[in-house]
């Protein structure tokens, strides 16, 4: 089945996060912010994964 567009619209706001923590923590490597973000990334993956998977359950749309 096709995907909504609210559930296009969530995978893009999560895949943008993702992408400026990811080029944070390339940019200033070796220093703790660095360190901060990865651990962010890592994170707002997961929150996506969550959040994606919770919008495919519930919405008769995606379903």
């Amino acid at each position: 089945m096709k995907p909504c567009s609210r559930f296009h619209r969530i995978k893009a706001l999560a895949e943008r996060d993702v992408a400026a923590h990811t080029s944070h923590a390339e940019r200033h490597a070796g220093k703790s912010s660095a360190k901060v973000s990865a651990t962010l990334a890592v994170e707002a993956r997961h929150s996506m994964a969550k959040a994606l998977s919770r919008h495919y359950q519930n919405c008769p749309e995606c379903a």
